[in-house]
């Protein structure tokens, strides 16, 4: 796929290339793991309820990811609620490795917080 449009997939990019026990500076992490376990805890018409808030965050930390690196944004696929705690996770991982850290703690436990 990364022949058809330059720099198509970087949001993926960092799932692969980074550690993740080594990534994230650890009040991030530690929102991603809240995030996870309340995401995996919630009945399903919650989740759903809640699908939007994820993806949005998602899609705008890779939106600024890209945008910084000089690149256009590039929607997220639309993979259903089952990927988006994974798209998030990574587009996590994509900021932190771009050094976009400064406020994305609260992002996140506004997020958690949103999702109960």
């Amino acid at each position: 796929m990364r022949g058809r449009w330059p720099g198509y997939g970087d949001h993926l990019r960092a799932a692969v290339l980074t550690s993740p026990a080594a990534a994230l500076p650890p009040e991030i992490g530690e929102e991603l793991r809240r995030i996870a376990r309340r995401w995996h805890e919630l009945p399903a018409p919650r989740a759903a309820a809640s699908a939007p808030d994820l993806r949005a965050l998602a899609q705008s930390l890779a939106d600024e990811v890209r945008v910084a690196s000089g690149r256009w944004s590039v929607p997220l696929p639309d993979l259903g609620a089952a990927t988006l705690l994974d798209q998030l996770r990574v587009t996590v991982y994509d900021a932190t490795a771009a050094g976009q850290t400064d406020g994305l703690a609260d992002r996140l436990r506004a997020l958690r917080r949103a999702i109960g």
